[in-house]
């Protein structure tokens, strides 16, 4: 960097006039290549400059985040499992497919994990097997009735497991199944209730507008950085209002095509005069 411009500002790179990318200044800073990824970043010169951590989406700094920027992320590779579609379809409660997930991708608090995050725990470890190449095997052996009351027994087996190291106590075999299998039919029940259908209702309440939902969704291309956006608006019956789609500025990655997409989706809510759409 030329000595003259250390202490330069992005906003020197922006044309006042037009409130865009200036390709002159650019030309004369950046290779060609790097000029074309500034000029796929959105200008929004009526914000105020503010402080983002880099290594967050969210742009906000955290402690855990600035120790993983550091350290370092333990990553393990669940390349081998391929049945995640599989897996995230089946009619379970949220938690337990979360609690698998975390299985298959060796981030539950282990006794190896444990130590890793230098937490003093006995290591002896009573049983070892891989669970991802278990898993598999037991997927593509079992119904799916099976496949569920099978997820139930490992979420249970997991809550006994911990009762037993933090607290002392242990749910006898009989229990854990038990316990598995009403959970798993109080789920099923729970399952019927959502998909009955809804009891009619007026098409927009009072207000006029409440009650709508919108729903956004973002493509985005990576050989390209072509981004678009399509949303619709359904009535609390679930009836069609209106819908509407198209085409994004260039993009640099799938995140900003998701918030171009959701900034286009209020424009066109605050046009429709829909503010209170959810």
């Amino acid at each position: 960097m030329p000595q003259q411009l250390r202490e330069a500002r992005v906003a020197g790179l922006i044309d006042l006039q037009t409130h865009t990318w200036d390709p002159h200044i650019l030309s004369d800073l950046f290779i060609p290549e790097d000029v074309e990824r500034i000029n796929m970043i959105p200008v929004s010169p009526e914000y105020e400059d503010s402080w983002y951590w880099m290594s967050d989406p969210n742009g906000t700094y955290t402690v855990k985040n600035a120790y993983r920027h550091i350290v370092g992320d333990y990553e393990n590779n669940p390349a081998n499992f391929d049945k995640w579609v599989a897996m995230w379809k089946i009619k379970v409660p949220p938690k337990w497919k979360t609690f698998l997930w975390r299985a298959i991708c060796d981030i539950l608090p282990t006794t190896l994990n444990l130590i890793l995050k230098r937490v003093e725990v006995d290591p002896t470890c009573p049983m070892c097997d891989s669970f991802t190449t278990w898993l598999k095997g037991a997927m593509a052996a079992l119904t799916e009735e099976q496949t569920r009351l099978m997820i139930a027994v490992l979420y249970y087996i997991w809550r006994t497991r911990n009762s037993a190291v933090w607290k002392g106590s242990m749910m006898r075999p009989t229990q854990l199944v038990r316990a598995a299998t009403v959970a798993l039919q109080a789920c099923g029940a729970a399952h019927v209730r959502r998909t009955e259908p809804a009891p009619a209702t007026d098409h927009l309440n009072g207000s006029g507008e409440g009650g709508l939902r919108c729903y956004v969704d973002a493509g985005f291309q990576h050989d390209t950085g072509e981004a678009t956006y399509g949303m619709i608006i359904i009535a609390p019956d679930g009836s069609f209002v209106a819908a509407r789609n198209g085409k994004l500025p260039i993009c640099f990655s799938p995140l900003v095509a998701e918030a171009q997409a959701y900034k286009e989706a209020l424009s066109w809510l605050l046009e429709r005069d829909n503010t209170s759409a959810g």
